[in-house]
């Protein structure tokens, strides 16, 4: 998986969390009497706080709380604190406060009408979809399980998911573990990353660079295996189904198919355009180049003894503006 992040936050998502200390414990109430006979519980509506208009919080059937919050009598912070959400635990949405600052929601612990932050970091919403068979259900939201405070610009998975790379802005590699998030290793460029991914067999890492290098390092132990000198900025990588090929282009016009574990070369093409993108068929034997100054991409044969370009659009007629 690839990603382009700036910026000095990387959030990691996850499927579940824990659920976490509160942060204000409630205060034991009083049971009241139980009544003879057995009514029915009231079902809470939308209530005005004195001076607080609630409005309708179109689409929003559950908000989910990220982190432990507290619930209070009204929206604001001047309000009585009235009990806590745990981290997890979801309450049904009653409306929003004016300006959309608060939620009004169903006191999961005791049914009362109360209000919770709608702050992003503490609290978010879970809006109604629809099914493929027509019927609505509650779309799951993530909660953040990891932080990892690091400028980066680009992000990969390995494929079994034990791996997260990060090229950052500061010219390093560094890949975590995603059992713990520590660092299992890191690495040094020389420029800024164009291009970061693991391979489909998840055994090498891939960085394309500004600076005109392609690098290639084992993805378990970090030891460096190649590097593919461009002299110009270098875009990729993309590789087959099976991870056997990779692919890789730079503004010089160059673009080459390589074997991923030992940089072989198996054919270089050269149009003296440059390579703004390009992308290895996963079935082969192709290989598509976009190249600048031109409508569409360039296809080129992988087999070594067919290695030829052909360009399957036209150049841009002189004098018609570009895309």
């Amino acid at each position: 998986m690839r990603g382009l992040l700036w910026g000095v936050g990387l959030l990691v998502l996850g499927f579940g969390a824990a659920q976490g200390a509160s942060i204000d414990p409630l205060r034991a109430a009083p049971m009241p009497a139980a009544p003879a006979l057995a009514t029915s519980a009231p079902t809470p509506v939308a209530t005005a706080t004195a001076g607080v208009a609630v409005t309708n919080a179109a689409g929003v059937s559950q908000i989910t709380a990220l982190v432990n919050v507290r619930l209070r009598t009204g929206p604001g912070l001047q309000y009585r604190v009235t009990g806590n959400l745990a981290q997890g635990e979801m309450a049904t949405v009653l409306g929003k406060s004016r300006g959309g600052y608060w939620w009004q929601v169903v006191n999961p612990k005791g049914g009362q009408a109360v209000w919770v932050s709608a702050n992003p970091a503490l609290t978010a919403p879970v809006r109604t979809t629809t099914t493929t068979e027509g019927a609505t259900a509650d779309a799951p939201v993530l909660p953040i399980v990891q932080r990892l405070t690091v400028a980066a610009t680009h992000i990969s998975f390995s494929p079994d998911n034990s791996l997260l790379a990060l090229a950052a802005v500061d010219n390093s590699i560094l890949v975590y573990r995603t059992a713990d998030w520590t660092l299992a290793w890191t690495a040094t460029v020389t420029a800024t990353a164009s291009g970061l991914d693991f391979s489909p067999d998840g055994n090498v890492l891939i960085a394309a660079g500004e600076d005109g290098n392609v690098h290639a390092w084992d993805a378990g132990s970090g030891a460096a295996i190649y590097t593919l000198a461009y002299g110009g900025w270098a875009y990729g990588p993309s590789f087959d189904e099976a991870g056997f090929y990779m692919a890789s282009g730079a503004r010089t016009g160059l673009a080459r198919v390589v074997k991923t574990a030992s940089g072989e070369r198996v054919g270089e093409y050269n149009n003296d355009l440059p390579v703004t993108s390009l992308a290895l068929s996963p079935q082969g034997p192709w290989l598509a180049t976009m190249t600048a100054g031109s409508w569409g991409p360039v296809v080129l044969s992988v087999s070594p003894s067919r290695w030829k370009g052909r360009n399957i659009s036209s150049r841009r007629p002189a004098g018609t503006p570009g895309p």
